[in-house]
Parts: structure tokens; C-alpha cells; sequence
């Protein structure tokens, strides 16, 4: 999973996790009960203040609300404010204008204003999550909203419409409109969106489908669905791109500074980092300005700007040449064609 992702997953989970430990908590301490008629409140707190301490005594967290108060079954917080102080780990704060807690604890509501704010550690800067509204089921330990979420660190921003997570399983949807921008030293900023994304970080995969866009510096790309392969370290192992009906994926590239970007067409574009070359399957064809090469299989090395071809006996591999250039232009920018 990329590290943006993980690092939303992470803070949603803790934010998630804490809301329902403090409501756990806060029952045991106001367990009040007056006969009251039904829809008339059961029991009223005024500036509550409560602290949980760890096995060592250590302050795990800190919860605030001006008034909280129990009627029909439904525990209504105004105002809360959790700080999460734990051992060596980031701060977290998380805000809300209301908090709900439903079906005696089996549901749990943010609403409204919802801010969580993960503290700058060690090699994370300050990250920030909003939404208006979230809903917990702490049995499932499954999250879901259908409002805009955002998420800000330092030059990154992702955010969509909908979303679905399982802090368990750390997997997560994000369901309608995505986009976002992140930015690295070695690919500069990079812009996405797409219609749908889902991420499991503990297979090391991911998926964004509907309208597929990436813009950077260095590259483009457009396509109907795109995959991620991650290792344990999270490290990219392997990028897929597919195309759709009649509309081929198709990703421009500009390998080296001072040459222009190089065109690639393909059902499916597959990215290997390891060996830095991009693997062309499907209607394969590789455009330079007015040159262009076709096959059905291709390989594009992006260091040495090299491209070879699979050549089988029932297919046949096509090469466009500009009849202005020269063969020395031609070599400059694609290095070699050849049959393997």
C-alpha cells in the first residue's frame, strides 16, 4: 500500500478504535438509572473530563465534553474531545460537534465537523482527516460514511465521497470521486482520480477503476482500471494499467530531462521497478512524434530507452519512420528495435 494510504488507514483506525473505548468507559461511570417517562433524558453529565491510564500507569488518553446525556437507549455526546497521549507514538486529537453512541454500544456516530489531527513523529509530518459524518460498529470493526472525506499531510491531499473500512483486515474503499496529489523528490507532484479505489494493506495490493487518471512531471497515464503490488515493506513491486472496449490504456513518459515523452499503448501496460522497464501486452505501440512501433508484446526500458519486441510467427511487428528524420534522430530516442 502506498504510504499515504497506510498512513490514512492507520489514523482512521485509532481515531475509531479510541471513540469506542471512551464510550465503554464513560458507561461505567454514569451508570444512573431514574424512572423517567420514555423520550425524557435518563441521566444529564456537565463537563465531564475522564483519563485512561495504561498496565504502568502511563495516560493513554484524555476525553472532554461539555454535556453528555442518556435517552432511548442512545447515548448523545456534545462537543467530545479525545487527546491520545500513548508511548511512543504520535499525538491524536479528534473533535466532532456530536457523538452517538446506538443499540447499546453496537453502533457509534461522529457527526458533524469531524477532525482528526495526528500529531507530527519521527519520520510522519502532521496529517489531518475531516469528514462530516462516520459510523462505527465495533464488533465488525468496520468504518463506513457516504460524505466527503479528506486528508491532508504536508504537499498530499486524497480525498473521496463514500467510504468503507475495515480496521481488522486493513482494507479500505474508497467509493466515488477520488482524487488527491502527492508529492516525492523523485517523481515531483503527481495528481490521481479515479471513480473507485480499494486498498488491503495486508496483501499488499490495490486497485483504482472508472476513469483512471495520473499526471506528473514524468508521467501521464490513462486508463479504465489500474493495480498495485506492494511487498511487506510496502515497497511497489509491480503496476498494472488496463485498457477498456476500444480505448487502449495509455501512458506517456519522459524518461530522461532533455528528451521528449515517449507515447505507450497497450490493453494492459505493466510497470516492474526492479528492472525499471514497462512491459506492453495487447495492441501493443510505442510513439515518438511521428515515428511508432506495433506488436502484440513489447518491452520499453526506461534507463537505457531501449525497445524490443516478442516476434511470433503469426503476428507481425510494424515500424513507422518519419521520412524527414535521420537514423542518427531515430537512435537518439529509441534507442534500439529489434526482434528477440
Amino acid at each position: 500500500m502506498h504510504p499515504l494510504f497506510k498512513r490514512f488507514l492507520a489514523l482512521l483506525g485509532v481515531a475509531l478504535l479510541v471513540a469506542t473505548a471512551s464510550w465503554f468507559l464513560m458507561k461505567q461511570k454514569t451508570r444512573i438509572k431514574i424512572a423517567n417517562p420514555q423520550n425524557q433524558v435518563e441521566h444529564q453529565l456537565s463537563n465531564l473530563t475522564m483519563e485512561k491510564f495504561d498496565a504502568k500507569g502511563q495516560l493513554e488518553y484524555t476525553i472532554t465534553t461539555p454535556k453528555t446525556f442518556h435517552q432511548n437507549n442512545i447515548q448523545r455526546i456534545e462537543i467530545p474531545h479525545i487527546v491520545v497521549t500513548k508511548e511512543n507514538q504520535p499525538q491524536i486529537t479528534i473533535d466532532a460537534n456530536t457523538g452517538f453512541v446506538k443499540k447499546d454500544g453496537q453502533e457509534i456516530q461522529l457527526k458533524d465537523d469531524v477532525t482528526v489531527v495526528h500529531e507530527a513523529f519521527k519520520a510522519y509530518a502532521k496529517g489531518v482527516l475531516k469528514t462530516s459524518f462516520i459510523r462505527y460498529f465495533p464488533k465488525q470493526n468496520e468504518a463506513s460514511t457516504n460524505a466527503l472525506v479528506e486528508w491532508d499531510q504536508n504537499q498530499n491531499h486524497l480525498e473521496t465521497v463514500g467510504l468503507k473500512a475495515n480496521i481488522e483486515t486493513r482494507e479500505v474503499e474508497l467509493q466515488h470521486d477520488v482524487k488527491g496529489n502527492y508529492y516525492s523528490k523523485e517523481q515531483g507532484n503527481i495528481t490521481f482520480s479515479s471513480g473507485y479505489a480499494y486498498f488491503n494493506e495486508i496483501e499488499g495490493r490495490g486497485l483504482f477503476k472508472e476513469a483512471v487518471r495520473i499526471d506528473g512531471d514524468k508521467l501521464h497515464l490513462r486508463a479504465h482500471k489500474a493495480k498495485i503490488f506492494t511487498d511487506e515493506k510496502h515497497k511497489l513491486v509491480k503496476a498494472e494499467a488496463h485498457g477498456h472496449k476500444d480505448a487502449l490504456a495509455h501512458a506517456w513518459i519522459k524518461a530522461m530531462p532533455d528528451k521528449p515523452f515517449v507515447h505507450a499503448f497497450a490493453d494492459r501496460l505493466i510497470y516492474h521497478p526492479e528492472s525499471n522497464k514497462l512491459e506492453l501486452v495487447g495492441k501493443a505501440r510505442i510513439k515518438l512524434g511521428k515515428n511508432q512501433m506495433t506488436a502484440s508484446h513489447m518491452w520499453y526500458d526506461l534507463k537505457t530507452e531501449t525497445l524490443s519486441t516478442t516476434a511470433k510467427s503469426e503476428k507481425r511487428t510494424h515500424i513507422q519512420i518519419d521520412p524527414g528524420m535521420q537514423g542518427k534522430s531515430l537512435h537518439e530516442h529509441l534507442s534500439a528495435m529489434h526482434d528477440e
